[in-house]
């Protein structure tokens, strides 16, 4: 931890927060490392819509949901 508290490593990351500036403000504050745990990857694709369009697009190209996954 950094003297602000901020972990010097997230285990959740998602797509929401590369595209909404979350990650940016983490490595900002001290952050150094990037894991994504994949049961928590997996909650984050069944649990929001931030993957939709791009699984739509895939799974329209013939590619299973494993592959697109």
């Amino acid at each position: 931890m950094t003297r602000t508290r901020t972990p010097n490593s997230i285990d959740n990351l998602t797509r929401p927060y590369l595209r909404d500036g979350t990650l940016a403000t983490f490595v900002a504050n001290g952050v150094r490392g990037v894991t994504a745990n994949p049961t928590i990857l997996a909650r984050a694709v069944e649990g929001s819509d931030a993957y939709d369009a791009q699984f739509a697009i895939l799974t329209a190209q013939g590619f299973s949901v494993s592959d697109a996954y």
